[in-house]
């Protein structure tokens, strides 16, 4: 079994998970490689699958998955590899992880209800093209071979700078703003929490106040083209800065990565709670062919499951992935946007 395809990867999971789901399916299956170890031995379990591109379970969609020899291949979807997300920006507050998941790092000092269109946009036109950025103070970006997050989470003092990183927004378009009666998130960050992400960001963060502003929250959709290396919630950090309404990112969709697109030719990881019978026919399709055979609504439209499959159990067996992930341990990001470099 060797090549390459693409699974939208659900709410709820992380990417590791979806590929030692995956690995699971496909040994038990009988798709196992038989290669022998340094005994002379075969190791009829030695299947590898990787993934090219890391998302965070708050995050679904696409992720290029690859078998055997086609695990050679994932580099080319982590390097310069453009990459189609739909966003939700929480306007109102920012939060430690740059997620709806994390405490809140500050209030906005405006109530999004009362932003106009053409500051908004105003705003958004900054961040399109080559800009610069850093990256979320919970995420996996190493410093002296430990990530940011283990820094962040226990606390510990940077022993360097952390610099701003270049990338490239070749698309940015927003929906409407939708001005529902959305509640502020709560609770505000400890002291500690809030001076790690000055160091982070070299920038003063004002306290927030004990009481939670008297205005609700708003949430705007964007969709964003970026290139390898962006941090969407870092954008939408930003974005909230400059609006002075603050913002985090509340939801995130990877519709495309590369030539792998959802619609076209990216299939449910439900798809293969089914038997061999049916999903082994379109992998070996896939396979042969690649990402410009689109493919049957049927396969298509399967069920995107917001956890993994009930019938599909978490196997505990190691799994080779490209790039490497980490279990999860706390709160650790990996960003949607990955840089292989940082994991």
């Amino acid at each position: 079994m060797n090549g390459v395809f693409a699974i939208h990867k659900p709410l709820g999971i992380t990417s590791q998970d979806a590929v030692a789901t995956l690995k699971r399916i496909f040994i038990n299956a009988g798709f196992s490689s038989e290669q022998k170890d340094s005994k002379r031995r075969r190791n009829r379990n030695a299947l590898k699958v990787g993934h090219g591109g890391t998302l965070d379970p708050l995050a679904e969609g696409t992720i290029v998955i690859g078998v055997g020899t086609g695990t050679k291949e994932l580099t080319k979807y982590l390097g310069n590899c453009e990459k189609i997300y739909t966003a939700e920006a929480f306007l109102g507050a920012s939060t430690t992880t740059y997620d709806s998941e994390g405490e809140v790092l500050e209030y906005g000092s405006i109530d999004p209800h009362s932003i106009k269109m053409e500051d908004l946009d105003a705003v958004l036109s900054m961040f399109r093209g080559d800009i610069t950025q850093y990256p979320p103070i919970y995420s996996a970006l190493k410093v002296n071979g430990i990530p940011l997050y283990t820094y962040a989470r226990e606390n510990k003092p940077l022993p360097r700078d952390i610099e701003p990183r270049e990338c490239t927004v070749k698309y940015l378009q927003r929906g409407d703003l939708d001005l529902g009666d959305y509640t502020l998130p709560s609770p505000v960050t400890s002291i500690e929490n809030r001076k790690f992400a000055e160091t982070v960001q070299k920038r003063k963060i004002s306290e927030p106040p004990t009481v939670q502003p008297p205005f609700k929250g708003a949430k705007l959709k964007l969709n964003f083209e970026v290139s390898s290396g962006t941090y969407i919630r870092s954008l939408i950090k930003d974005i909230g800065d400059e609006l002075n309404t603050k913002a985090h990112m509340s939801k995130l969709v990877r519709d495309r990565q590369g030539k792998w697109e959802i619609g076209k030719n990216v299939l449910p990881l439900s798809f293969f709670s089914k038997p061999k019978d049916y999903w082994w026919p379109v992998l070996q399709t896939i396979f042969k062919e690649g990402p410009d055979r689109v493919l049957e609504d049927e396969y298509l439209n399967d069920k995107v499951e917001t956890s993994e499959p009930k019938d599909l159990k978490k196997d505990d067996t190691e799994t080779p992935e490209i790039p490497s992930e980490k279990p999860s341990e706390g709160v650790q990001k990996n960003e949607a946007a990955d840089i292989v470099e940082e994991k």
